[in-house]
């Protein structure tokens, strides 16, 4: 009984942080939850469900387009028959007796240019796929933004606690310089408190500011993932490990998944069913019409033999069916919009010639960017390392001098300055890469999966 009672108790516990552990996250798992909650890029799936909505409107548009059914019911005079005493029928309406009269009638039209809805359909189903485009675009766009949020919340963390800390620092220092003023000290000097407190407001501002940039990155970390208690993982701003290169397998990705390559494609394809369908408009229109006519007087009187009935008006069956053309005499306005259509056709054709070209001048130049602020991590590295062991210095100077109040402050600022450019210029980094994702045209997940496994 106890061991069970243990075993219940170690499973509810491993639940219940297991609960938490799913709860913090890091950069990979809050750019896939913002991608998949975020509300503004929902919006793309409506623009996706719209363009098959049409797709499918216009093949229920050219199956029967018209199809009429009308039906009628009203008073009539009684009709009837009589003939004369050389029995020829003789037609008499009875207007003292009304009697109920129904009709109806049918009337179908179906288009015979099964060519235009074949090209219809055809630009129908390319205009899904440019939707589709826009939607990877937008999700592309949007990883590339999470990840830029996530580690400016990273660094807006970070230089709240630098500036905390700055201040912390700073009041000790005044607190320590008014001590010995008081123990009237020869070490220090009135100005030496003066040089201090005039410290005070850029630290003050840099922490407000911190504060701010934190706050405001928090409310829409909070937005794109409708979660306001978040965790982030890394409390710490560090250099990203994903691999970046080469440039060659990076071209020849761009030139495979690039959203705005294959939006341009699909674009060609879609504008040359337009064109097509122009081309038709200016042919005479080939259709299919047929109609039928049903009237019957509810109380026929008619006792008439042979086919004396067929005089009665209320007793009515006609059908039609046949084929005709339609002719649109305003050639010209037709061809004008051929024109048109082509000229448009003509214009992502030529687009066409330098589009890959420019997207590949894009990603080589942020490749270089990318390489180049990496190199700036590593100067300011070394200038980080070095503030740290000038301040080490210092402060054993200090520790036997009380006097050298100056030269301890220099060497703290310089090690503040330095600990911010650092981490500036790992913010800049990291960023880069996620911009260098955006013009290989690859989400987060895909450069994962197809940039980290290829080298």
């Amino acid at each position: 009984m106890n061991k069970l009672l243990l075993g219940s108790i170690l499973l509810f516990v491993s639940q219940l942080f297991a609960q938490q552990n799913n709860g913090i996250l890091d950069l990979y798992s809050f750019v896939n939850k913002g991608l998949a909650i975020e509300p503004l890029s929902q919006e793309k799936n409506f623009d996706v469900k719209k363009a098959k909505l049409q797709k499918k409107s216009l093949r229920n548009s050219a199956i029967i387009p018209k199809f009429e059914v009308t039906f009628a019911v009203g008073p009539a005079p009684r009709y009837s028959i009589t003939h004369d005493a050389n029995g020829n029928a003789e037609a008499a309406y009875d207007f003292g007796t009304i009697d109920p009269f129904i009709g109806t009638e049918i009337k179908v039209m179906q288009p015979l240019n099964i060519d235009r809805l074949i090209y219809g359909m055809r630009a129908s189903t390319y205009a899904i796929a440019l939707t589709e485009c826009e939607k990877r675009k937008s999700s592309i766009e949007l990883s590339k933004s999470l990840q830029e949020l996530y580690y400016k919340y990273l660094f807006a963390r970070q230089m709240v606690s630098l500036a905390t800390d700055v201040k912390s620092n700073l009041e000790k220092a005044i607190d320590n310089v008014r001590n010995q003023l008081d123990s009237e000290s020869s070490d220090v000097s009135q100005d030496d408190l003066f040089e201090l407190r005039t410290k005070m407001f850029t630290i003050d501002d840099g922490l407000y500011q911190a504060e701010h940039g934190l706050e405001s990155a928090r409310r829409v970390i909070a937005f794109c993932i409708q979660d306001s208690s978040f965790l982030f993982k890394d409390s710490i701003l560090s250099i990203r490990t994903e691999k970046t290169g080469p440039l060659d397998t990076l071209k020849k990705l761009l030139l495979c998944y690039h959203p705005d390559l294959q939006k341009l494609q699909n674009g060609i394809k879609a504008q040359q069913m337009v064109v097509n369908t122009s081309v038709g408009e200016l042919l005479p229109d080939a259709f299919a019409v047929g109609g039928l006519k049903l009237s019957k007087a509810v109380v026929d009187k008619n006792i008439s033999n042979g086919t004396d009935n067929l005089l009665n008006p209320y007793n009515n069956k006609e059908g039609t069916l046949g084929i005709g053309l339609r002719f649109n005499l305003n050639y010209w306005s037709l061809k004008d919009k051929y024109l048109i259509e082509k000229n448009e056709l003509d214009k992502l054709r030529y687009k066409e010639t330098y589009a890959s070209n420019g997207l590949l001048l894009e990603l080589e130049t942020q490749y270089n960017k990318v390489i180049t602020y990496m190199k700036r991590c590593e100067s300011a590295k070394i200038s980080f390392d070095n503030s740290e062991s000038l301040m080490k210095s210092v402060v054993i100077k200090y520790d036997l001098d009380n006097s050298n109040v100056k030269q301890l402050i220099s060497a703290y600022e310089k090690n503040v300055l330095c600990r911010k450019n650092y981490a500036g210029a790992i913010l800049d980094y990291n960023v880069a890469v996620a911009d260098l994702m955006v013009k290989t045209g690859l989400t987060f997940d895909e450069w994962l999966r197809i940039v980290n496994k290829a080298n």
